[in-house]
């Protein structure tokens, strides 16, 4: 996971505060690559990157 570009909600927003917050206790700092609040837009980012 660490390896893999990540998409989250903007800077700031609770969300991206508390999934960067996991990725650190888990020990990698998330990529960040894409940023947007619109979850459906989220969803095809991530099902378009799955293998």
């Amino acid at each position: 996971m660490a390896q893999r570009a990540w998409v989250a909600e903007p800077s700031g927003s609770a969300s991206r505060n508390w999934m960067r917050m996991l990725c650190r206790e888990a020990g990698f700092e998330p990529d960040i690559r894409f940023t947007t609040d619109d979850l459906l837009v989220q969803q095809q980012l991530v099902a378009d990157a799955t293998p």
